[in-house]
Formats: structure tokens, C-alpha cells, sequence
């Protein structure tokens, strides 16, 4: 009963591809970017109950992001405290540039091209698109992960986030909380591989169970 085809902000018409196994993924794409969003809405009322615990707060967010990396922790401490603060669309803007630097460190240390060389110009780094489409990348994280990760911020029929924010698409008076939620939560769940990549090259944890190598994921 719902149209299949979508309007971008920039006013772009995607309609589904002729191909009927392309469609069907195009189908599975759509279905999973709207669950996505009705399971965000489920996940701040479940935030919104532990931070009145003070189990959920800027700051303990920040200190376990501290704990693995310092410089990611400060890039993304403004962007988080407005989160907390109601100011999501701040939050989108401070905090998906993030999510792609910490997935392009987990990129460079699973053995991925995160840098290309483009005819008269020379080397250039790969876009986030690039690198969810990168096979040890892949590899090393799982194809279901990758593909979620690219539903939410990269494909142009799913949320897209890390485009819409790159190129000004988001409208300050819209809402964004959902938006604002896959951010935060693509910046932890960075953290958190980054973390198990360190804690396997000391020895203390398993690599990451994506199917990489120990090779990749000893970061070589």
C-alpha cells in the first residue's frame, strides 16, 4: 500500500531496480532502515529509564570512550553531551565524522585500501562507502555488520547519515533523535572493536568474529 519510490532530501527519485534479485535487496534494505527506526524509538525510552538510574550519562560515556582512545573521546565529547542535551542535530554533525574515522582505524588495521590513487590526481583516501565495500574489511568485521553499518550510513536507500550530514541535507527544525542514536551508537560500537583489536594484540581477548584471519586482526 506504501510507495516504493523515495525522495532524498536533495530531491533526488530513487525507484526500485529492474533487477528482480536487486529489487529484492533494495525490498530487505527498505524493510530493515524502517525497523531500524521503529527499534530507535523503543531503544531511548530503554536509555531513558538507565540514565534516570545514572547508569546512562555524557560523562560515563565518554570515560569508557576515553579508556580506548583519548583523541576519539575528545573528538566526540561535544557531540555527546548534545545528545544528552536534546541538541540532536549538533550531535549528527559532531559525531558522524566520528564514526567514519574510528571504522577508517579499524579499516587500516585489518589490512583494508583506505587510500586509492585516481587518474591525475593522485592518492586520495577511500570514501566510508569504499571501505564497507572493502573485502578484509568485510572479512574481518562479518558481511551482517558491514551491511547494517552501510544501511544506516551510507546507502542511498537507507538513512545515508554520514552523507546527509556531509552535504548539509539535514534540516536544523526536523527531528533527528533516531539520527542522533545510530551516531552515538556507531561511535561505540567503533570503540568497542577498536578496544577488542587492542586487547587481542596484548593477548587478553579473541579478535573480533568476522571471519578475519589472525593476520588481520593482529592489525598488520
Amino acid at each position: 500500500l506504501a510507495s516504493r519510490i523515495h525522495v532524498e532530501p536533495d530531491g533526488r527519485i530513487i525507484i526500485p531496480p529492474e533487477d528482480e534479485a536487486e529489487r529484492e535487496d533494495a525490498y530487505v534494505l527498505d524493510h530493515f532502515t524502517m525497523s531500524q527506526q521503529l527499534g530507535a524509538a523503543y531503544s531511548l525510552m530503554l536509555i531513558q529509564e538507565v540514565r534516570e538510574t545514572g547508569e546512562w550519562s555524557a560523562d560515563a560515556i565518554v570515560a569508557a570512550i576515553v579508556d580506548v582512545d583519548p583523541t576519539m573521546a575528545a573528538a566526540c565529547e561535544s557531540g555527546i553531551r548534545a545528545f544528552e542535551a536534546g541538541d540532536y542535530w549538533t550531535a549528527c554533525h559532531v559525531l558522524a565524522p566520528q564514526v567514519e574515522r574510528g571504522f577508517r582505524q579499524i579499516a587500516r588495521s585489518s589490512s583494508a585500501n583506505i587510500r586509492r590513487l585516481v587518474l591525475n590526481q593522485g592518492i586520495e583516501m577511500a570514501s566510508l562507502n569504499a571501505i564497507f565495500e572493502d573485502e578484509e574489511f568485510i572479512g574481518f568485521l562479518g558481511a551482517d555488520l558491514v551491511k547494517c553499518l552501510a544501511a544506516l550510513f551510507t546507502e542511498p536507500r537507507g538513512l545515508n547519515i554520514r552523507n546527509t550530514v556531509a552535504h548539509g541535507l539535514l534540516e536544523p527544525t526536523d527531528d533527528h533523535k533516531a539520527r542522533a542514536l545510530f551516531v552515538v551508537m556507531g561511535v561505540l560500537a567503533a570503540t568497542w572493536v577498536l578496544a577488542l583489536m587492542r586487547n587481542h594484540q596484548a593477548g587478553t581477548s579473541p579478535p573480533p568474529a568476522g571471519g578475519g584471519s589472525d593476520r588481520r586482526a593482529a592489525g598488520r
